[in-house]
This record gives C-alpha cells, sequence and structure tokens, in this order.
C-alpha cells in the first residue's frame, strides 16, 4: 500500500500542470504515515490534535503515537 501512495504522490509533485491531491490514510502503524504533511490524531470524542510536518503539534502526536506503540509491544506478551 505505502509503495502506492508514494507513486501515486510522486507522480503528482512531477507534473506540473497536475492538480494537488490529498491522500487520506488511516494507519494502525506509526512508519506508514511518517512521510505525512499533516496530522489529525483522535484520541476519543473529545480530544484531537492537528499538526503540520515541523510544527510542535506534529512532533506531539509523534511523540503520542510512539507512547501506544512502546506500550502495546510491553503488553503484547501479557495475559
Amino acid at each position: 500500500m505505502q509503495d502506492a501512495i508514494d507513486k501515486i504522490s510522486n507522480e503528482q509533485s512531477n507534473d506540473d500542470t497536475a492538480k494537488k491531491i490529498t491522500i487520506v490514510m488511516i494507519a494502525h502503524r506509526l512508519q506508514t504515515i511518517m512521510t505525512a504533511q499533516n496530522l489529525l490524531y483522535i484520541e476519543d470524542a473529545s480530544t484531537m490534535l492537528a499538526g503540520s510536518k515541523g510544527s510542535p503539534e506534529y512532533e506531539s502526536i509523534l511523540q503520542k503515537l510512539q507512547e501506544q506503540v512502546y506500550k502495546h509491544q510491553a503488553n503484547k506478551g501479557k495475559i
């Protein structure tokens, strides 16, 4: 899937006459969103964060996601 997204993105950026496109990704793997220019993080019904690459909000979202991955991996073998 990531290869297809990369191909579409590169085709759009190499063609000066092409319209800009928006790709919406819903991901369970952190690696999938690492190339995203903008992130929207929905934690629950009352918590939503948005950030553009390079902004403190973007970094905060990545930090939250990394913490969740770490917690998930730490609890993976426990029942």
